[in-house]
């Protein structure tokens, strides 16, 4: 049987930590974002806990990175990346990155077909999909000597005149890859993830007692909330302890002092659980936090649920005047 993710010349492999000073200078070089989806550096940090919270499982995390090695040498000259996975229609989108001293010398073509071959062979995949830049010629080229075929142009957004300048709204989704572009699919800006969670926060539901019994040893917050929230899976964040259902995940003072987003005995125990949050075919959960509880504690939690699946959150509170 032929071996997977690799041939004679190249290996792909999982991303490890010492990946850190390759990954930063790609991710920065200002080159390359033309051909992709940056507008700012990304910081050693922020790359270093990408590294640290990477599963590498492309069911659970709907994408996957590797990294494109020389058997010979062992060194790092790339990534692939798989990004948008659908396991219903079996389809995901594909992006290539080849470092600028290792393009036109046949690397580029060698990694698509290897993890063509792993997607359609091994994952049972029906469908490959990249977007490539127009002016890209070279990877247009590339793809299509994989046997990618062109199936269509992406509208640009229509140019409109305010305050006496030409406007060009910004497109909600702009992916776009090649063998001299990179795709960042998993890596988001700390802007990005702290206005998520605040958004979630801020979509907090007044909840009616038949729901949710909230534990006598929490303090909720008051909300002027009229919303009333539906059933659903609870986790509880008390000064002590954070619980899943009714199994303790950790201790809040572990959590505290650990640099993770992910609290991995929490994790484990969502992922036991999913079954039973399921409404509407997603995920949901209904958070009950002391009001005392550090917002780091909750970012944590809503982070670790986040990757096991979970899409919809609701804070428990207490409405005010029914105290």
């Amino acid at each position: 049987m032929t071996k997977l993710l690799e041939n004679n010349t190249i290996r792909l492999r999982a991303l490890e930590p010492e990946d850190i000073d390759i990954l930063y200078a790609w991710e920065n070089d200002t080159e390359l974002w033309q051909h992709g989806a940056s507008i700012a550096p990304f910081s050693r940090f922020v790359i270093k806990q990408y590294l640290i919270d990477s599963k590498h499982d492309i069911f659970q995390n709907k994408q996957l990175r590797l990294m494109i090695e020389l058997k010979e040498s062992g060194a790092a000259i790339g990534t692939i990346d798989l990004y948008d996975f659908e396991p219903l229609h079996r389809r995901a989108g594909i992006g290539i990155l080849i470092d600028k001293k290792y393009r036109r010398q046949g690397y580029g073509f060698q990694t698509l077909s290897i993890i063509t071959n792993y997607c359609f062979e091994f994952l049972k995949m029906r469908q490959l999909y990249a977007f490539v830049p127009e002016r890209n010629e070279k990877s247009i080229a590339l793809f299509a000597k994989a046997d990618f075929q062109k199936s269509g142009f992406r509208a640009r957004p229509p140019i409109r005149r305010r305050a006496g300048k030409l406007v060009r709204p910004l497109s909600s989704r702009n992916r776009k890859t090649g063998d001299c572009g990179v795709f960042r699919p998993q890596i988001t800006s700390l802007v990005d993830v702290m206005t998520i969670l605040l958004f979630f926060l801020i979509k907090s539901f007044s909840v009616d007692s038949s729901v949710v019994a909230p534990p006598p040893n929490i303090d909720l917050p008051l909300s002027t909330s009229e919303k009333p929230a539906l059933p659903r899976c609870a986790v509880t964040i008390t000064k002590e302890e954070i619980i899943a259902g009714d199994r303790a995940a950790a201790a809040v003072k572990d959590v505290e002092r650990g640099e993770s987003l992910v609290i991995e005995p929490l994790y484990e125990i969502m992922k036991s659980i999913m079954p039973e949050c399921m409404v509407d075919e997603s995920g949901s959960i209904v958070i009950l936090c002391d009001k005392d509880v550090d917002f780091a504690v909750v970012k944590k939690v809503m982070s670790t649920c986040s990757r096991a699946g979970i899409s919809d959150f609701s804070i428990l509170v207490i409405r005010e005047g029914e105290l």
